[in-house]
């Protein structure tokens, strides 16, 4: 099963991309609901795979849904890490500066403007998306984020971008401070 979490692609919500991880959890338990109430599902060998952000929210659901039997995630993204400690923790000096913009940009919400941020802007054109990848390294986890996510594997309504005032949220998560290594088998191909 495949499905748009809650303020992203074809699913309902507003603001449009807001990332709270609880919601994006509880997302994850949802779906784990449904397949439950089918007679074709083995609820006892329920499996979980989860790509890039959804690796981070997929062994979250796992930790405290244990109807969860097994989770493979491919390119895990640990999202409030990142948004925390800024990408391989390059800037865990600007926490305090990350928070007061995502306060500021909750005030905003409250007049209904809505600030949004990210690797790739909402509404941006290839062109502008290919400008952006040309200002990146090669092979950086970025660029290929905006290659796959922005020009070859896009959806009109999921963008690399997320509300500012989702930080509130993000910064607080952090998927691995629970996890016991040990239980975990880690294979790279």
């Amino acid at each position: 099963m495949a499905a748009d979490a809650r303020y992203q692609g074809a699913s309902g919500g507003e603001p449009r991309l807001r990332d709270y991880p609880s919601n994006r959890i509880e997302d994850i338990s949802g779906m784990v609901d449904y397949l439950s109430t089918l007679k074709k599902v083995d609820k006892s060998r329920i499996g979980s795979l989860g790509i890039c952000g959804g690796g981070g929210y997929t062994l979250a659901a796992a930790q405290t849904d244990k109807r969860i039997k097994a989770v493979a995630t491919l390119s895990m993204f640990n999202s409030g890490r990142v948004r925390r400690n800024g990408f391989q923790d390059a800037d865990v000096q600007g926490i305090q500066k990350r928070l007061q913009r995502a306060a500021e940009a909750r005030e905003k919400e409250l007049t209904g403007e809505i600030v949004y941020e990210g690797f790739l802007p909402p509404n941006s054109t290839d062109e502008q998306l290919r400008a952006k990848m040309a200002e990146l390294p090669e092979n950086t986890l970025y660029r290929d984020g905006i290659e796959y996510y922005g020009l070859s594997h896009r959806h009109p309504n999921a963008t690399g971008s997320y509300t500012t005032e989702s930080f509130m949220k993000l910064m607080a998560f952090d998927v691995e401070d629970r996890i016991g290594r040990s239980h975990f088998l880690c294979i790279v191909c």
